[in-house]
């Protein structure tokens, strides 16, 4: 099923008095599940060496993700050393840089933003929270949130550890029934489609989805891959942080195996398109293998291992998740696809970027080939409803009210 949203006209976090229509008397629990970038991650430092001098080395409150002052020219250096990953690839576990110990906030108080000390101008669910509960939710009582380190690869997500996170995604799921008697609808952005399908895919059953699960709303979903990743890892190019020197978040990005896991995979839809152009060949999804190795830089080592070990299991990521879907994507935006460059000199940005039609992330091309997919293998007991909306930027749906109204539509049925 097919919901066409068409001239919406609205301002950036348009938060209007009074209750929304879309506000109704049943009011079933939402779970919200934030995407890359979106988790608060706080830390310990204890270390013994330090890039530069003025770079902290004690700590018992670092807010490692992110202090936007440590993104400053003089503190990106010290930041980089705090927030990469190490990876084992024995053991295939990651770990905090030495001297590091990472924690989350728990709870909706780790994803209403991620620099607490403007916590209004860089805002994750911090606007549609306050939205709902005008709308009569409670949080912790029918509203809540959790958080994941985002850093690490979804394959560790399912694991024992220092970055376990499905564990107690399930046991916050289980406990959302308990104390309310209806079953929860999880609602993501971006990276969290990935997360939760892996988690539906690896984790549960196909009862206790049926026991647990109301349905999944999915905003602006990388439901099969995107170009970003290899933005990053190659060039530092997010598109988020202009002031910063590319090659920092490049070299933290090859770290950061939930990047990585956003990857293109190898299937029917991503084999024949070129993701990086080069004078004498392309490179395909088929052909990642080949290109890591030839980026100069820190950190190739451990985008290589990850690669290895995550390539064969990434195309799974698309499957259909076996619940009940609203799909709400953004389409006819401009959106990165291959990367053009004159030779093998990768220290150099590319001289072009081929772009497709998207939400600037994601390609709408790759969203629709996998939820076509899901309509065929989920049929009508698990209904799949794409809302495509012209013109809706990749973090729009945390920012704006006509989105909100769609979720609630969902969880209040109104």
């Amino acid at each position: 099923m097919k919901r066409v949203i068409v001239g919406l006209l609205f301002v950036h976090v348009c938060l209007c008095a009074g209750v929304s229509e879309a506000c109704g008397s049943l009011r079933e629990p939402i779970l919200l599940i934030p995407g890359m970038l979106a988790s608060q991650i706080k830390a310990k430092l204890n270390k013994e060496t330090v890039p530069h001098f003025y770079c902290e080395k004690q700590s018992d409150d670092y807010q490692l993700w992110i202090e936007f002052s440590a993104l400053t020219p003089k503190e990106q250096e010290c930041w980089l050393d705090n927030v990469v990953l190490q990876y084992n690839n024995v053991t295939k576990e990651y770990s905090d840089a030495p001297g590091v110990s990472s924690y989350l906030l728990p709870g909706l108080e780790g994803i209403k933003c991620v620099d607490p000390s403007v916590c209004k101008a860089s805002p994750v669910y911090e606007y549609m929270i306050k939205y709902f509960v005008e709308c009569g939710y409670t949080e912790n009582v029918d509203l809540f949130g959790i958080s994941y380190d985002w850093r690490a690869g979804i394959d560790a997500f399912g694991k024992d550890g220092h970055f376990s996170f499905y564990q107690s995604l399930k046991q916050q799921i289980e406990s959302i029934k308990a104390s309310t008697g209806m079953k929860a609808h999880i609602v993501s952005i971006s990276m969290g489609a990935p997360v939760m399908l892996h988690f539906f895919h690896t984790y549960v059953t196909q009862e206790w989805k049926d026991e647990f699960i109301n349905s999944w709303v999915s905003l602006s979903g990388v439901v099969c891959g995107t170009a970003f990743p290899l933005l990053v890892d190659i060039s530092g190019i997010t598109g988020y942080f202009p002031f910063m020197d590319p090659t920092i978040f490049r070299d933290a990005g090859r770290t950061m195996g939930g990047l990585t896991w956003m990857t293109p995979p190898l299937n029917e839809h991503w084999k024949d398109i070129p993701l990086v152009s080069m004078p004498d060949r392309n490179y395909t999804a088929a052909d990642i293998g080949d290109l890591f190795p030839t980026l100069p830089g820190n950190n190739v080592d451990i985008l290589i291992n990850v690669w290895n070990d995550a390539k064969d299991i990434i195309p799974s990521i698309c499957d259909a998740p076996g619940v009940p879907v609203h799909a709400l994507y953004g389409v006819n935006l401009t959106t990165p696809l291959t990367m053009v460059f004159a030779d093998y000199n990768f220290e150099n940005q590319p001289t072009e970027i081929i772009e497709t039609d998207g939400d600037d992330t994601v390609p709408t091309a790759s969203v629709q080939w996998t939820l076509a997919n899901w309509v065929r293998d989920q049929g009508a007991k698990y209904p799949v409803e794409e809302i495509p909306v012209p013109n809706m930027q990749h973090k729009d749906p945390l920012y704006k009210e006509p989105y909100w109204d769609i979720i609630l539509g969902v969880t209040t049925h109104n």
